[in-house]
């Protein structure tokens, strides 16, 4: 998620199933086999995996696709360090509930007409699958793009013969490492100032760089054009005081950006209450956008039941606990881009959905909601690969 120069709305609503949870947090001093080999010693303590396995899928050859529709995966960060850095085939594994499902799904690809002017203009579509029969969803995952740089977080994985099974549809994830660190200012060749995050001291780490690019700018009329995001004058958001997340890799001794999560966005104090059944219903009818201004974030917990409680975090939310999540999208202006999503007063959004589970961030070592989201968007023209 990025910090936009542009006039952007992002509410997101978690809405908490009200389960009992007794799951003790593990130890925040507990670190991950990753992909560390890369990052200088100076800034090793302040980088962590981004999930416990990870790694970019690899489409198959024609000539080498198996029979139950796997690819190849190469692993970035494992539970077992002697793994990581070594390719294996992923596949799901035969005596999973999702299998009949997953065989229904699997369809020849042959590319319209429509498609492939779209593809002229710039939509990213996953080419390399054009013209195969029998398309497995890892096949298509693996296939999204052409580099093979999708990559993929896995839900306890098995490794058996040389082969990863799986009984969960891979989550798509940015990067192989996270750091949390606030920016300073913007250097040259893309590159920015940041200082690192130090556990019960805040931003009191070395300072070092990382590299964003800007890229992918939706073209207009000769001499204009609109980014999707930037970050331009992001030392000035509000967001910065309390950090952001940045997701990325190590290349010649350089951490390149892949995306970023504000810190204080996800965090579990909220700015403000809603109790009671009628005043929850009132909030999410007419109140929901009141008052909400360009790079603001407002986090509200809603609770249809009467009477406050304490609002510390840990009082709202346990560890543990899990719940759906609703994320709607507002709409954008930019003074170089028309305005043709506004009808009667009215303008066009989105709606995304999934799940959140409350989670102890390592790298804090605070409460915080972990986002998986179960549809965001569709294909388009800056390879965002829908699912």
């Amino acid at each position: 998620m990025f910090y936009s120069r542009l006039k952007v709305a992002k509410i997101i609503t978690l809405i908490m199933f009200l389960s009992s949870c007794k799951t003790t947090p593990p130890d925040s001093s507990t670190k991950l086999n990753g992909s560390f080999t890369e990052v200088p010693e100076k800034y090793k303590d302040f980088f962590k995996p981004v999930g416990k396995w990870t790694g970019r899928l690899i489409l198959p050859t024609l000539d080498d696709r198996r029979q139950d529709g796997g690819v190849w995966i190469l692993l970035e960060n494992a539970e077992t360090k002697d793994l990581i850095g070594k390719k294996y085939w992923l596949t799901f594994k035969r005596s999973s509930n999702n299998l009949e499902w997953m065989d229904d799904v699997r369809k020849d690809v042959k590319f319209s007409n429509e498609a492939l002017e779209n593809m002229a203009k710039g939509l990213v579509l996953g080419s390399r699958v054009n013209g195969w029969s029998n398309v497995s969803l890892l096949e298509s995952l693996a296939g999204a793009r052409a580099n093979n740089d999708m990559t993929v977080l896995l839900k306890n994985p098995v490794l058996k013969e040389q082969t990863l099974l799986i009984e969960r549809v891979p989550v798509e994830v940015k990067g192989s490492l996270k750091a949390l660190v606030r920016f300073g200012s913007a250097l040259s060749n893309n590159e920015r100032e940041v200082k690192f995050f130090t556990p019960r001291k805040g931003f009191t780490g070395p300072t070092g760089t990382v590299k964003i690019d800007e890229k992918n700018p939706t073209k207009l009329e000769p001499g204009k054009h609109v980014y999707q995001s930037t970050t331009v004058n992001i030392e000035k958001s509000p967001f910065n005081d309390d950090g952001w997340f940045v997701y990325g890799r190590w290349s010649n001794e350089s951490f390149k950006v892949e995306a970023l999560e504000p810190r204080s966005l996800l965090m579990m104090t909220p700015d403000n209450s809603v109790y009671g059944k009628t005043p929850a219903k009132r909030f999410l009818d007419f109140e929901y956008y009141l008052q909400l201004m360009p790079q603001q974030t407002r986090r509200t917990f809603v609770n249809t039941r009467s009477g406050e409680v304490d609002s510390s975090s840990r009082s709202l939310f346990q560890y543990g606990e899990k719940g759906l999540l609703t994320h709607v999208f507002g709409w954008r202006s930019h003074p170089n881009e028309e305005a043709t999503g506004v009808v009667k007063g009215n303008v066009t959004g989105h709606f995304a959905f999934g799940f959140y589970e409350i989670v102890l961030e390592e790298i804090t070592g605070e409460l915080r909601a972990d986002i998986e989201y179960h549809q965001v968007y569709a294909h388009n023209k800056q390879g965002v690969v829908s699912g």
